[in-house]
């Protein structure tokens, strides 16, 4: 994982740290690719709001993609989409090739169906967390889902079947 002590809010910093981190090698469908493409979708500017990270742990995320609360914190400092630069000058509801470019990197990354589904999943429930979905964080899900396969329906069907999970955890079957 990439950590170094830099001011990510300077936008040459922001765009050293993101390349640095787009470049580490991390292996398919392991946690740390996860949780890439979970912090991509789900943060902008460098944070999650409160509201998202309590979805984040009400839906059991971290421990459904193997990572800690902490681990996540870094991938959304030094991986989410820089929007603060489009918001001041008034032109926040796009993606720039930069982007894409950065979430198509991450989303290469994970490549078991069933953990596509499952980030869909989660980025749905937290992306909604707030009762406002941001244009950017539209915009990457909606990226992410297209580029996977799965329509709103899909996502709908894995909300309505991931509500056995709630406070219990995982239900296995036997």
């Amino acid at each position: 994982l990439y950590h170094e002590s830099i001011n990510i809010n300077d936008p040459m910093n922001k765009e050293a740290a993101m390349n640095t981190w787009s470049r580490h090698e991390i292996g398919h469908d392991s946690p740390q690719a996860m949780a890439r493409v979970l912090a991509l979708v789900v943060s902008h500017d460098s944070r999650v709001k409160a509201s998202e990270m309590e979805m984040l742990d009400q839906l059991g995320a971290f421990e459904r993609i193997g990572v800690d609360a902490d681990d996540f914190d870094e991938y959304v400092e030094h991986g989410s989409i820089d929007t603060a630069a489009r918001h001041r000058a008034g032109s926040a509801a796009f993606l720039g090739w930069r982007d894409i470019e950065h979430i198509e990197q991450a989303l290469s990354g994970v490549q078991e169906p069933s953990h596509r589904l499952m980030l869909c999943r989660l980025a749905a429930g937290v992306i909604t967390a707030d009762g406002r979905v941001s244009d950017i964080e539209r915009l990457a899900f909606q990226h992410m889902c297209n580029r996977w396969g799965y329509t709103s329906s899909d996502i709908a069907r894995a909300i309505r079947e991931d509500r056995s999970y709630g406070s219990r955890g995982p239900q296995r079957s036997e």
